[in-house]
């Protein structure tokens, strides 16, 4: 590509008299220098090719005018025919530019220029983050002062929370401080145990009081196994009733079962005629119906009943001496007190 060499035709270009193709060539050189007076057309003669750099029409050119200019290879450019083609080759520098691309940074040393609409827009990013930046230190600090404060109520917090701790274990000459509290609470972090109450934490702060342990307990041996066999017999033999005895008078009256059976027998034995009870004579059907109702069975079931009442007279002198052997809740630390009275009541 060559050089423009010529303003070829321009019209409407404000102060800039209208030329055409007959107009005299301005045969421009490699370097040209174009001066005049203020208004004399400099600015608007710029603009004229800084429309070629851009391939737009300045928006500061009078509405409505046109120019093309000629390159020395016989190309023609210019608004509003052929307005593209020299973008690449052209750099304008005009007040224009200054205007639109020449900044001042305010900083502590010397100004300092950004020259080109994107240097202009990096120069303003760049003073956006250093507003973001200044406002991050001061989070920054506030924050380190906040955790300092934070640290700072942690310790105390520990320092007083372990004092609390060691005045309720009476560790005597040993310590509890803030670094065992800390231990502690890392070493339980996730343990599931129900807290303990007021009342269990009270408990066992008057166990750590003892100056030396309770004395032994013995333990109460028993045979909880015939305990409990005798516990099912009685419960069995409370189910069972002389319902196969065929006597009204007994289904009436089954406490007088033993007295009936006994008379019976007595009567049976001795040859008696008439009751001694009522004086009334006793018949043979009435004799031979109570020996049919008072047989065998009515024996065996009062004999297990006697063995049963002796069972459960046992149970109950063994619950007896457990009751007197059980010592008494003082013996016994006081974190096992509550349960352990509970469950002595249950024997006592």
């Amino acid at each position: 590509m060559g050089i423009i060499t010529n303003i070829r035709s321009m019209k409407g270009m404000g102060i800039h008299a209208d030329r055409n193709s007959r107009s005299p060539a301005l045969n421009f050189r490699r370097y040209n220098l174009i001066y005049g007076f203020n208004g004399s057309g400099k600015s608007t003669l710029s603009r004229l090719f800084s429309s070629l750099q851009t391939g737009k029409l300045h928006e500061r050119l009078p509405e409505g005018c046109s120019f093309e200019v000629a390159s020395d290879d016989g190309a023609f450019y210019g608004f509003p025919t052929n307005p593209n083609g020299l973008e690449p080759r052209l750099l304008v520098f005009n007040t224009d530019y200054v205007e639109q691309n020449l900044q001042w940074s305010v900083g502590v040393a010397n100004p300092v220029f950004y020259i080109g609409a994107d240097q202009a827009d990096a120069a303003t990013e760049l003073t956006w983050i250093e507003g973001e930046i200044a406002k991050a230190e001061t989070a920054k600090a506030l924050a380190v002062e906040a955790e300092k404060a934070a640290d700072k109520a942690f310790a105390t917090f520990k320092r007083e929370r372990a004092r609390s701790i060691a005045s309720r274990l009476h560790l005597g000459s040993r310590k509890y401080e803030a670094p065992a509290l800390a231990k502690d609470f890392q070493t339980w972090k996730d343990d599931t145990a129900p807290a303990l109450t007021e009342e269990q934490l009270k408990a066992a702060e008057d166990t750590r009081q003892l100056a030396e342990p309770l004395p032994q307990v013995a333990a109460i041996e028993f045979d909880s196994a015939a305990i409990a066999a005798a516990y099912r017999l009685v419960v069995d033999m409370c189910s069972q009733s002389l319902a196969t005895v065929a006597l009204d008078e007994v289904q009436r009256h089954p406490d007088m079962l033993l007295w009936l059976k006994q008379g019976h027998e007595f009567h049976q034995s001795t040859a008696l005629a008439n009751c001694l009870y009522c004086g009334n004579g006793i018949s043979v059907e009435r004799r031979a119906k109570l020996s049919a109702a008072l047989d065998d069975s009515v024996d065996h079931f009062v004999s297990r009943l006697s063995r049963t009442a002796e069972r459960l007279d046992s149970v109950l002198a063994t619950v007896s001496d457990i009751a007197q052997a059980a010592p008494t809740s003082e013996a016994l630390v006081a974190e096992v007190r509550t349960g352990y009275t509970e469950k002595r009541n249950l024997v006592a």
